[in-house]
């Protein structure tokens, strides 16, 4: 028997301060990757992307012994102090060390909102809960995007107000906020679940569905829980690995491949021709507000309604096509062509309208991967399957820049071809083994995905 269980704010709420540490993170994300008055940015870069390492180690080591109440605190904690050390000493040395804190603050955020996000709402508004961490980030590059350009518009570079200032103030605002936002959080029903406590399990459950007794509803979505940790109990610990391979190894390549469109080339390239087709640089506030708008569309409508499969075809089939566009045109540019900026400013402008499109589907596509993820795996291992993905994106991401850095034949138009050709992968790899999961529990999500052929929606 299945009803249909409502969605309540509390559902939300419970990782409402990873929120906050993702506005943050995406103002990090942005400023290690395209700015340059830091004379040291390889290190600033990949310190932020080593923190995010770290923390996502952090809370997977801990989550099943501590309360996650305590990891929303800690992240918090570290993302304000990392934004008072970057607003208070905006020179190399400290701006590396808040990248770390702030990184080790975003790694546990992301972490918990997978595993907490994914037990704690209900299998018809799990999409909307969990791809929040997306349109966290997008808020954060937004915003990024808005003090860039009122740097450069009204105070120029002659001002003694620096930019790593400005970013180390709003994360520390953003840090307040997920601190107060910890008084909302709530143990997940699983959490008591793998420890034996029944009672516990119903209470959390009767809470997030805003039920002052026990309904039908929290006896089924109880019922449904306890199968999904008893089978994980019963199993072998090998046995519980080895199943989550096939969704893990999907799941790295999908993950890497969209946290590449955070790549420097890519938002480096967008400043360049639309300042030169535009002639104005506040145009830069519609990247990131075309990101925020494609996470909104995806969180609000299109994962719990329309479907996580559809979603990210789209998704990948018009990031694949977009990326083609921009390398074909990126030959009649100063990068790869003869004619100037100045003598093409139609061109310019397309580029830059091409680029404003790419991030609202990239905006769109990143959350599906993310609901993925709080899907695809047992209770027991899902933290040290998450962790292990976010190690390679994060690598994957220090390795690109690294390269990037390094100077030595790099190529936008091979990096844009390369792009399109592993979306367009993406895109077949997608259709022919990544199930459709809306509306379903965890428990048959995790054996639809371990399946490695899924070409039904």
């Amino acid at each position: 028997m299945r009803l249909k269980v409502p969605f309540t704010r509390r559902q939300w709420m419970s990782v409402s301060p990873s929120i906050f540490v993702f506005m943050s993170g995406g103002m990090k994300i942005m400023e290690t990757l395209i700015t340059s008055y830091v004379s040291d940015s390889f290190n600033v870069m990949s310190s932020w992307f080593f923190g995010c390492i770290i923390g996502g180690f952090l809370g997977a080591l801990g989550m099943e012994y501590f309360p996650k109440k305590l990891f929303y605190i800690l992240a918090s904690c570290l993302v304000i102090v990392g934004g008072i050390i970057c607003a208070s000493v905006p020179i190399v040395a400290p701006l590396i060390a808040a990248g770390y804190l702030d990184g080790i603050g975003f790694g546990i955020a992301t972490l918990l909102t997978i595993v907490v996000g994914g037990e704690n709402s209900n299998s018809n508004h799990r999409g909307k809960v969990v791809s929040l961490d997306q349109f966290g980030i997008a808020i954060g590059i937004l915003t990024f995007t808005i003090i860039d350009t009122i740097y450069v518009e009204f105070f120029g570079f002659d001002t003694e107000w620096s930019i790593p200032e400005t970013i180390g103030i709003m994360s520390t605002l953003f840090g307040l906020g997920g601190l107060i936002c910890c008084y909302y959080t709530i143990e997940t029903p699983v959490f008591h679940l793998m420890r034996c406590d029944e009672g516990s399990a119903l209470e959390t459950i009767q809470f997030l569905h805003k039920e002052s007794s026990p309904s039908p509803n929290s006896c089924i979505t109880l019922n449904s829980l306890r199968q999904y940790v008893h089978e994980d109990r019963v199993r072998s610990k090998t046995t519980g690995i080895l199943q989550g391979l096939t969704p893990l190894v999907k799941l790295i390549f999908l993950r890497s491949i969209m946290t590449l469109t955070f790549a420097n080339p890519i938002p480096a390239t967008y400043e360049y021709v639309a300042f030169y087709g535009f002639q104005v640089s506040w145009v830069s506030i519609f990247f990131g507000l075309a990101r925020l708008l494609g996470a909104l569309l995806s969180n609000i409508v299109l994962i719990d309604r329309i479907g996580r499969k559809v979603t990210l075809l789209g998704s990948c089939l018009a990031i694949g096509v977009l990326f083609a566009l921009i390398s074909s045109f990126i030959e009649c540019t100063t990068f790869h062509g003869d004619c100037t900026p100045f003598e093409r400013p139609d061109l310019m402008s397309l580029m830059a309208s091409l680029f404003i499109i790419l991030e609202f589907f990239c905006g769109v596509g990143q959350g599906v991967v993310t609901v993925y993820m709080s899907e695809a795996f047992a209770p027991f291992s899902k933290g040290l399957f998450v962790f292990i993905i976010m190690l390679a994106e994060n690598a994957f991401v220090i390795l690109t820049y690294g390269v990037i850095m390094s100077d030595k034949g790099f190529s936008d138009l091979a990096f844009f071809i390369t792009l399109s050709v592993l979306f367009f992968s993406a895109f077949v790899m997608v259709f022919m083994t990544m199930p459709e999961t809306r509306g379903v529990g965890l428990r048959a999500t995790r054996e639809r995905l371990r399946k490695k052929i899924n070409i039904g929606f």
